[in-house]
């Protein structure tokens, strides 16, 4: 009896140490460089196949919590998104903000019951434009592929001036992604080259949806903005359904600490007539001067209510030190 009680105890013992040399095996292959040129292209595959699933999408229902501090929210906003093959529409209240295949622009209601007035017009498929209209709301339009506020993913992967550096296995169905992207927006001034870099984790079993995503954005006039996004997805009837993404700009308790949590509604039966994605349909011609903003950049109103921000929280922080000076 002893005899056998010992065979056990050495058989455990040998069993425990082949699974913690498994473990350290399979946890030492995670984090180790794979190929970068094929990583690239599984993601520009899978990337393909997300982006024809989000024109899919005839509507969308989101709700958008604004956070100015961790834990302390500064407001919410609903949001309807009505796509109907390449065109795209978002509803705030009673604003509608639609791009189709040759004009974006923007009509309101001051009353449900009153006519359409026209708030912006561009005839240019420009995405500068888009982008300028829509503001931080790109999670919205964009749930599958945005990648920031301002970029998505395949803008992303397939610039020109896109940089690979590394591809990391670390986890059985995630890849992580270093890169870095030169450019320059449509508009802006030569010598504000836009460099962007950062590491994004791919889910291989979401078609390569872009789950997490730290990015570090600057040029010579705004400076450095580090953001970061968060995506909870997952599969049903072999289509991938986001659940909530996240986007924050800045870090927790800084000055200019922001964050954005979109929660995604899939609306169904909810198709939006194809007229309604057209000018013509809320009996509005188009202005004479209607390309007089296709090679040019829209008011960028985010830019500058944040350098608004940035002024008042300046100018404040400077009359709190001369009244110390002078208390002194």
């Amino acid at each position: 009896m002893q005899v056998f009680s010992f065979i056990v105890e050495r058989f455990k013992i040998v069993c425990i140490a082949l699974a913690i040399l498994c473990y350290t095996s399979v946890d030492n292959a995670y984090g180790e460089e794979i190929d970068v040129a094929s990583t690239v292209k599984n993601i520009r595959n899978g990337i393909e196949q997300l982006a024809a699933q989000e024109r899919s999408i005839s509507c969308l229902e989101i709700n958008q919590d604004v956070y100015l501090d961790v834990g302390t929210k500064a407001g919410s906003a609903l949001l309807k998104v009505h796509r109907s093959d390449n065109k795209i529409m978002m509803i705030v209240r009673q604003i509608r903000i639609i791009r189709n295949a040759s004009e974006q622009f923007s009509v309101k209601q001051a009353k449900r019951s009153d006519g359409w007035l026209l708030s912006h017009y561009h005839k240019t498929k420009s995405d500068t434009v888009w982008k300028g209209m829509v503001g931080d709301t790109h999670l919205a339009t964009y749930p599958l592929t945005a990648l920031t506020s301002t970029w998505t993913i395949d803008h992303i992967v397939n610039d020109t001036t896109f940089k690979p550096k590394t591809a990391k296995q670390i986890s059985p169905t995630r890849i992580e992604l270093e890169y870095e992207v030169t450019t320059t927006e449509a508009g802006s001034p030569s010598n504000s080259a836009i460099i962007i870099t950062g590491k994004i984790t791919f889910a291989k079993d979401l078609n390569w949806l872009p789950v997490r995503s730290v990015t570090t954005t600057s040029n010579n006039i705004v400076g450095t903005i580090t953001t970061t996004l968060e995506r909870d997805a997952n599969v049903l009837d072999n289509t991938i359904v986001v659940k909530s993404a996240s986007f924050s700009c800045g870090e927790p308790k800084s000055q200019f600490y922001n964050k954005s949590v979109f929660t995604y509604r899939l609306v169904a039966d909810a198709k939006m007539n194809p007229d309604e994605f057209n000018l013509d349909f809320y009996k509005i011609a188009a202005p004479e001067d209607s390309d007089v903003f296709e090679d040019k950049p829209p008011f960028n109103w985010v830019l500058w209510i944040s350098l608004g921000f940035v002024c008042i929280v300046s100018s404040v922080v400077l009359a709190i030190g001369v009244r110390r000076r002078l208390r002194s």
